[in-house]
């Protein structure tokens, strides 16, 4: 029988198709996929520690993570929101450092009134300076005009270290 398949070629499609279904669920922009693949086992030394994946979020939620790396004095560490509906980054802010490498930060999910049922991903970069100042620009330009538009990418100088799909459920 596995002669067969692998004579006909239906072994090769069938392995694709796995391999498909794995990379790709959940996303509609395949390239943003691919942005925010990490391997079981992958020693991550920037990690999102909450929400954890397939978890739940309300509207703001408080995300936690740790550092394993010595930042330089021009590296921040970011957290951006990608609701998978809208494909683009929404950068929440620098996160909070404490000297062990515990972090955290605030992040919305979708409008108070928008976003229930939607699915997010939540994601932990490192960036350089101009990385940083693309952010901070971005973030206080959005709150001073009061409109939130997102990011259709992420600024050059960032390094995205982990990601997490969640739902937001109410």
């Amino acid at each position: 029988m596995i002669k067969y398949y692998f004579k006909t070629g239906k072994m090769y499609c069938f392995l694709m198709a796995i391999i498909s279904v794995f990379m790709f669920s959940g996303c509609d922009n395949r390239s943003e996929c691919n942005k925010f693949i990490t391997f079981p086992g992958e020693n991550i030394k920037i990690k999102i520690n909450y929400p954890s994946e397939n978890g739940t979020v309300s509207f703001t939620e408080i995300v936690k993570g740790e550092n394993k790396i010595t930042l330089t004095d021009n590296q921040k560490i970011w957290v951006i929101v990608f609701p998978l509906l809208a494909n683009k980054y929404y950068p929440q802010k620098e996160v909070d450092l404490q000297e062990n490498g515990i972090w955290s930060t605030v992040a919305y999910f979708g409008m108070i009134d928008r976003g229930v049922g939607e699915k997010f991903k939540v994601i932990v970069a490192l960036v350089d300076s101009d990385a940083n100042n693309i952010l901070e620009d971005y973030m206080t330009n959005a709150k001073k005009n009061n409109k939130w538009d997102g990011m259709d990418d992420l600024p050059k100088g960032t390094k995205t270290y982990d990601a997490v799909t969640v739902e937001r459920i109410r």
